[in-house]
């Protein structure tokens, strides 16, 4: 499609202006567009209330849990609280923090700093930090646990 332009001071559309059968066309998909929409719109609610009701309730049943996998090889720590149930709910996000054989991975958010090194305090010395990308519910804890037990953090740069 192309711009429009200005000849003498005058708007000019370079575009043409549909014929009538294509506007009726446009006329009817938007018709029928909204029809759909509206006819369906309950369902997408009650679907979305119980899909928000679910991932409360997985978060307030995994909150401050930690689960030991493969022979304590795999730990999963959920950090949570009253708190983070309004994000579990509304994006279906839990934060965790793992643990592979002595390898923190994504030690979770700053802001739950104590509920981390709670479930840290439990197990050996770790060896090593790993962050996977930079957002900060996984890198929010990497440099206190790096500092606390004297270990290297391991990271792309950016993420560093």
């Amino acid at each position: 499609m192309k711009e429009s332009t200005f000849v003498n001071n005058e708007l000019r559309l370079d575009a043409p202006i549909p014929p009538v059968p294509a506007r009726m066309a446009i006329v009817r998909f938007w018709i029928v567009y909204w029809w759909w929409f509206f006819a369906l719109l309950p369902w997408m609610l009650s679907r979305q209330l119980l899909i928000t009701a679910m991932d409360w309730w997985f978060a307030w049943r995994t909150a401050g849990r930690v689960h030991r996998f493969l022979g304590g090889r795999l730990i999963i720590g959920f950090v949570g609280n009253q708190e983070l149930l309004v994000t579990a709910g509304f994006f279906g996000e839990r934060f965790t923090w793992l643990r592979w054989d002595g390898i923190i991975i994504d030690p979770g958010p700053a802001r739950f700093r104590s509920a981390v090194q709670a479930g840290l305090a439990a197990e050996a010395q770790p060896l090593a930090v790993v962050c996977t990308h930079w957002h900060e519910e996984h890198i929010g804890n990497a440099a206190t646990i790096a500092l606390q037990y004297a270990i290297p953090v391991i990271a792309a740069p950016l993420t560093c």
